[in-house]
């Protein structure tokens, strides 16, 4: 899916195992506008426009990329950790020159596999016209699950997770500021035998 949107670098032959997979071709990517796209849910990318490179993949469901993009808005505001530390924003009090990599107004948010709610039947179907295969192992420790929401919502924050991963794993090791990758809380609690 990503290589179709045109995410994806064409001639991966010329790059070396620290480059970035991603295009920086930003224009195959959706905008993520929050007064437009304010039900957007999936995996989103953050664009370092000053430098030209990814720097950062993300999840957002059960809530919107736009208000996931709105937390990290509020949080570089004030926090010198991480992310926040090499993006803060310019008001924020804790800037430290060290390890500051930019500004949080410099960075762009994209969509980089997102679904609307109204429509995931073929993301969250068990049967075989789904796209992803539930197995009843999986569905089982889905139900299970100490996780707030329906067993849809539980199908669609992993399904999220895993465009985040993707997203992340394609992003340059030396340009991500990821700390973690976020799904830790499925760790141990989805599996299948």
């Amino acid at each position: 899916m990503s290589c179709m949107a045109g995410h994806v670098k064409t001639d991966l032959e010329a790059m070396k195992a620290s480059d970035s997979l991603l295009s920086i071709m930003t224009s195959s990517f959706v905008v993520v506008e929050p007064e437009k796209e304010a039900t957007l849910e999936g995996a989103y990318v953050i664009y370092d426009a000053a430098n030209a490179k990814f720097v950062r993949s993300g999840k957002a469901s059960p809530v919107s990329i736009a208000k996931r993009f709105e937390d990290h808005t509020k949080e570089a505001k004030k926090s010198e950790k991480g992310f926040y530390g090499r993006y803060p924003h310019r008001t924020n009090p804790n800037i430290r020159a060290n390890i500051r990599r930019g500004f949080f107004d410099q960075l762009q948010l994209f969509c980089a596999l997102g679904f609307h709610r109204n429509n995931i039947a073929r993301l969250v179907d068990t049967s075989e016209s789904g796209i992803f295969e539930w197995d009843t192992a999986t569905i089982k420790s889905i139900k299970n699950w100490k996780f707030t929401g329906t067993e849809k919502d539980k199908r669609l924050t992993l399904v999220a997770y895993l465009f985040e991963l993707v997203y992340d794993l394609m992003i340059a090791p030396g340009d991500n500021v990821s700390l973690n990758p976020g799904f830790e809380q499925c760790h141990g609690q989805i599996n299948s035998d």
